[in-house]
This record gives structure tokens, sequence and C-alpha cells, in this order.
């Protein structure tokens, strides 16, 4: 929720009409970097898991 918040001040913070495309684009790639990580991070635990079991 935190990071959510810091998004919006982030985007909100603008000082042009080409800022806030930077802005928003910006928090875009940070969220899709995040999701990626997480994803990767999954996957290695599903993988111990799985070592786990056998």
């Amino acid at each position: 929720m935190n990071g959510a918040e810091n998004y919006i001040e982030l985007i909100l913070g603008f000082t042009s009409f080409s800022d806030l495309l930077s802005r928003i684009e910006m928090v875009k790639t940070v969220i899709q970097f995040d999701l990626n990580a997480l994803d990767e991070i999954n996957k290695g635990i599903q993988e111990l898991n799985n070592k786990n079991k056998n």
C-alpha cells in the first residue's frame, strides 16, 4: 500500500504534460520490473519446494 502512495506522489509531482507522461512511463517500468522479480522469486520457491518433496 505504501508503494502505491509513493507512485501516486511521484506522478502527481509533474511540472508539465510531458513530465507527467515520463513519470507514468517510469512508474510502469518499475512496476513491471517488480512483477518480473516477484515471478522469478516465486519460480525459485516452487523449484525448492519440488526438490524438497523428492
